[in-house]
């Protein structure tokens, strides 16, 4: 068990409101305090701001359960070598348009508040290899698809329990239908970068993905060719 896990089983049976704080924790310090690199002070500093604020308690709970996901998943990722220059190759601005997807999650079904892109496509209609599952199964799923710079994109998104969803990417040729190794998605919350996955037999996955507004950058050699705001809600 590691810090935050011990520091986590205390935060919850806290009570939720505010006090007054200062500052809210800065990205470079909470990513440093989850990969344990910090002196006692420090490490003493971030425990006490989060047992004050809920807007980070809430945001450091998503990012740790993430990170944890990624962990599991070490498999998936490119090494750091690769993803460093991938990331070098990027453009440091886009112009692409913002393609917006909102999800909410009731019991056994799923309804679609909103859809810029025209992404939504029913299960019934998906191909082969994007479904799976028995019908009871596919009503906490929902598949996405669109087509970026002749490069079809589906997205399997399947809520695992109230507030946790996994995610699932597969690139192909929009034309051939052949699998397209080697790009790069994104996956942001707000403006942090939650992780970065080259695709691997045209597949990349998120795990542990909780309740939020997320977005997806689909990155073909130099520039990024989609973008996409998915928002996930759960309803009881």
């Amino acid at each position: 068990m590691d810090n935050y896990d011990k520091l986590l089983k205390v935060l919850i049976s806290r009570n939720s409101e505010d006090k007054e704080h200062t500052e809210c924790l800065s990205e470079e310090l909470f990513a440093a305090y989850l990969n344990n690199i910090l002196d006692n002070a420090a490490r003493e500093k971030v425990e006490n701001h989060l047992y004050l604020c809920s807007a980070c308690r809430k945001q450091s709970t998503i990012l740790h359960r993430v990170k944890q996901g990624l962990e599991k998943e070490e498999l998936m990722r490119a090494s750091q070598g690769i993803t460093d220059r991938a990331k070098s190759l990027v453009k440091a601005k886009t112009y692409k348009s913002l393609l917006e997807v909102v999800l909410e999650f009731a019991k056994d079904s799923v309804r679609i508040l909103k859809d810029t892109g025209a992404m939504f496509t029913p299960l019934g209609l998906a191909t082969a290899g994007v479904r799976q599952g028995t019908t009871a199964e596919m009503k906490n799923v929902v598949h996405l698809s669109n087509t970026f710079d002749e490069i079809k994109v589906d997205i399997i998104v399947e809520r695992v329990d109230d507030i946790t969803y996994e995610m699932n990417i597969k690139t192909s040729d929009s034309k051939s239908g052949a699998l397209i190794n080697d790009l790069r998605i994104n996956l942001l919350l707000g403006k942090r970068e939650l992780a970065s996955f080259m695709t691997i037999n045209g597949q990349v996955s998120f795990k542990n993905i909780q309740n939020g507004i997320y977005e997806l950058h689909i990155v073909k050699s130099k520039e990024v060719i989609g973008r996409i705001s998915l928002e996930l809600e759960s309803v009881k």
